[in-house]
């Protein structure tokens, strides 16, 4: 009876350890995962407020200002036509001749619209023609009074094209004048809203965002909704109406905005585009970015203690080699896998400041590639990267283990040069410009480049003022007639 209760009590012990090892284990793995998905959530907001959205925006801004480019060049192209100035000038004699003008601009580039409005006799020629007069009192007409009452010499407008049985349109205004400056008329073309917003819809599918354009009044004018262009303000959209006013105040620089619509945490990145005066606003849902946070959560609490070790370890090893390459890349230039001007600055002060501490030399090299610009107009772009990294690979070979050799800018590098004074850094210039000179065989277009030397002598404060003088020392180089090595 005794050792049967021994039995009960020793299994009532076990039960209860086990259950509380449970019950703490559980506990435990439940509070590290509902603080891992706080501190998940924080981080993700950070996230996406320093990286993910200015990242986003800055991709979107390049691929609207490759999209308008060609019109807007267009454009002035037409406003600048000799041509169309003549035929204005000259009384507007052959309608015909306007018509086909017009119509080959169109053609040619696939526009929608072109058209031409003369100041002088208020005729709006269109590429069929004539198609009407226009006056104060038109309302489909207030848009060119305005315009024309701005003194801008080019303007956007989203507006229905009454020569195209009022399709929603994207307008490129330019001013049209005379050989003296003076008002002749507008100019300019027209571009299909729906093959903007397709582009826009495909932004919104590719970086889960709603992106839209709005103009100085606070009117979306191009999104990949129609029903909200140019009928909807953004200080009528629920939870954005307080923050408008400091959207559309913004210059260049971007405006982060977080505002609730509903349920739904938003962050907002907009910035003007200074050429069209139009601001580029992109919002990102948190909650939806969230989702994946929380059903990890949910199956990491289902999951059990193991896998979820299993899981840290795996996603540890990840986190860290992924971490690694991002630290390359922060520091390292893709193309020509040299340091960047962010890492260039960062180690350079670390050797001035040496420098300072024992007085050893310090010398500094800026180096540009002559006529870079006809390599990449002459030979293409494909060129242009490999003349980049031939450059990179031979300064690499002229330069020390402990130099520090950086691509800072389009075509222009810097090599910084402990231990060297300046006649030593003139060598290893001459040596550089020299042994790139004699590559001229092994390259399809001429590659030569200028250099500016600069020592670090007791008047220099900082980096900055050595930079300045190297920079000096390869204006010099360049003003000379280039190809050739210039001491500061």
């Amino acid at each position: 009876m005794f050792s049967r209760a021994t039995r009960m009590f020793h299994f009532s012990i076990k039960a209860k350890l086990i259950t509380g090892l449970s019950v703490l284990l559980l506990l435990s793995f439940a509070v590290i995962n509902i603080l891992s998905y706080s501190v998940s959530k924080s981080s993700l907001r950070n996230n996406i407020i320093t990286s993910s959205l200015p990242s986003i925006s800055d991709n979107i801004y390049s691929d609207i200002h490759k999209s308008l480019l060609v019109p807007t060049h267009v454009s002035s192209l037409m406003a600048n036509d000799t041509f169309v100035k003549d035929w204005v000038i000259n009384g507007e004699q052959d309608t015909a001749l306007i018509t086909k003008y017009l119509l080959e601009i169109k053609e040619r580039y696939g526009f929608v619209s072109t058209f031409l409005i003369s100041h002088r006799s208020n005729r709006y020629y269109h590429f069929k023609g004539l198609h009407k007069i226009v006056s104060p009192g038109n309302r489909h007409d207030v848009w060119y009074y305005n315009f024309i009452g701005s003194n801008v010499e080019m303007d956007l407008d989203v507006d229905n094209d009454e020569a195209a049985a009022d399709q929603m349109t994207i307008f490129i205004n330019h001013r049209l004048t005379d050989y003296q400056g003076r008002l002749l008329g507008v100019t300019g073309v027209g571009l299909s809203l729906g093959s903007i917003g397709r582009l826009f819809a495909d932004f919104q599918q590719r970086y889960a965002t709603n992106v839209y354009l709005v103009d100085s009044e606070g009117v979306i004018q191009i999104q990949s909704d129609p029903a909200m262009v140019a009928k909807q303000n953004i200080r009528e959209l629920e939870g954005l109406s307080g923050a408008a006013n400091a959207i559309l105040a913004a210059s260049e620089e971007p405006t982060l905005v977080e505002y609730d619509r509903g349920n739904t945490h938003i962050i907002l990145m907009s910035r003007l585009i200074p050429e069209f005066g139009w601001h580029l606003v992109v919002e990102k849902e948190q909650n939806e970015a969230l989702a994946s946070i929380r059903a990890n959560l949910t199956r990491n609490l289902i999951i059990g203690l193991l896998v979820t070790c299993v899981v840290l370890v795996i996603n540890t090893l990840l986190v860290n080699h992924f971490q690694g390459k991002l630290e390359h890349m922060a520091h390292t230039d893709y193309l020509t896998q040299l340091h960047n001007r962010r890492h260039f600055m960062l180690m350079g002060r670390r050797d001035f400041a040496q420098h300072k501490r024992t007085g050893e030399p310090l010398s500094l090299l800026m180096i540009d590639a002559d006529h870079f610009k006809d390599i990449n107009d002459k030979c293409g772009h494909e060129a242009g990267d490999a003349a980049l990294r031939l450059l990179a690979g031979t300064m690499a070979q002229e330069l020390r283990g402990a130099d520090l050799l950086a691509r800072t800018g389009g075509e222009e590098f810097a090599a910084l040069l402990p231990l060297a004074d300046i006649t030593e850094a003139m060598v290893v210039a001459e040596r550089i410009r020299s042994t790139i000179e004699s590559m001229q065989d092994s390259f399809p277009c001429p590659l030569t480049v200028s250099i500016g030397v600069a020592e670090a002598l007791a008047d220099v404060p900082d980096l900055e003022s050595l930079i300045r003088r190297a920079d000096k020392a390869l204006y010099n180089a360049k003003a000379q007639g280039r190809n050739r090595v210039s001491e500061a």
